[in-house]
This record gives C-alpha cells, sequence and structure tokens, in this order.
C-alpha cells in the first residue's frame, strides 16, 4: 500500500503544480515528512491521509486501494474485492468516521 500511496500523493502533488512546502503548510506537517510520503519511507496517520484527501479532493479509498473500485458495483461486492490489508484499513477508516461524528457537536 505505501507504494501506492506515495506514488499517488506525488502525482497529485506536480499535477497541481504544489511544492511539498506548500502541501505540508496546509496540512499541518514538516516538508520532511511529506517527502517521506511520496517516497514511501512513512506511512500518514489517518488523521493526516484524511486531510490529505480533503486538500487534493479525492476519496480516501483512491489513496490507498490499489485499484479503483466501481461505484457503480454493489457495496458487498467492492468489499468483497478488498485484500486483507484493504479491509483492515477500511476498518481503521471506519472507526475515524465514527470518532469523527461524535465529535462534531
Amino acid at each position: 500500500m505505501s507504494a501506492i500511496l506515495a506514488g499517488r500523493l506525488s502525482v497529485l502533488r506536480t499535477q497541481r503544480g504544489f511544492s511539498q512546502r506548500q502541501i505540508a503548510n496546509y496540512i499541518g506537517i514538516s516538508s520532511q515528512s511529506c517527502s517521506h510520503y511520496e517516497t514511501g519511507r512513512r506511512t500518514p496517520d489517518i488523521f493526516t491521509l484524511h486531510r490529505l484527501a480533503q486538500f487534493y479532493h479525492v476519496p480516501m479509498e483512491y489513496l490507498l486501494c490499489p485499484e479503483k473500485i466501481d461505484p457503480s458495483q454493489p457495496l458487498s461486492q467492492s468489499i468483497r474485492s478488498l485484500s486483507n490489508s484493504d479491509l483492515a484499513h477500511l476498518g481503521v477508516y471506519l472507526d475515524f468516521l465514527a470518532y469523527k461524528r461524535q465529535n462534531q457537536s
């Protein structure tokens, strides 16, 4: 997953013409962390990943999943096609969404 995430972060940043410093300032991380995410040396935590997805206006699934999930597929079919690793990440993301919803009030 790190290679997929790293590649997509790097492509998104360069396609949009941003520097790593600009991304880092917006997300609230160091430029070095941004570089590590794009080279696959480190993986962002779920909160940073969420901010990156928001910044680039892409779903987190695009950043994490090796394949694009076809939105026309029933959800159950999409979930069955995920690897065990992707299912674990999905669980973490669902926990994050529940946490976020509880703390919005």
